[in-house]
């Protein structure tokens, strides 16, 4: 018979996990490669790819860096003026949180709708919005990007 504080409840012992600490080091973080939705060239259809971003989007957790099964983490830095591609993701819900620089959040199916944002300003992109960040003129935009899916599906547009 168990004894115990949980005993005669029903509940089980629950054993921790095997799970070790990793730490990335801003020397070991790697340009950001996600998936990405295209149109088949035969017009049949769509397939998917791997892409290599800009150095301005650097990978600190992943799969490949440090065996993250369900978080995804990145540094963005947009040069001065620069605007990203409309798109928007699969499955991942994405938190931006803003660093350093100010610029914009487009935002909408038309990016109708626009955000000024700068440092300590966070972001919530929810699956299916299309988004486009946007650095001021005068200076770069750069945050934290912190999703729930390590390799999401980003599609254009």
């Amino acid at each position: 018979m168990a004894s115990g504080p949980h005993s005669g409840t029903g509940l089980q012992a629950i054993e921790r996990p095997n799970g070790e600490v990793r730490i990335v080091r801003a020397e070991d973080a790697r340009v950001e490669e996600y998936r990405v939705i295209l149109p088949r060239q035969d017009g049949r259809g769509w397939r998917t790819g791997r892409v290599r971003g800009p150095e301005g989007r650097r990978e600190l957790v992943s799969p490949e860096l440090c065996g993250a099964r369900g978080i995804h983490v990145s540094v963005v830095t947009l040069p001065r003026g620069v605007r990203d591609e409309p798109h928007w993701h699969v499955s991942g819900e994405k938190v931006m949180y803003v660093t350093a620089g100010r610029g914009r959040i487009h935002c909408g199916s038309e990016l109708e709708k626009s955000y000024e944002v700068g440092p300590g300003d966070c972001v919530y992109v929810p699956p299916f919005a299309v988004h486009a960040p946007e650095s001021d003129e005068n200076e770069e935009l750069e945050f934290v990007m912190v999703s729930n899916a390590p390799m999401d599906v980003t599609v254009p547009g």
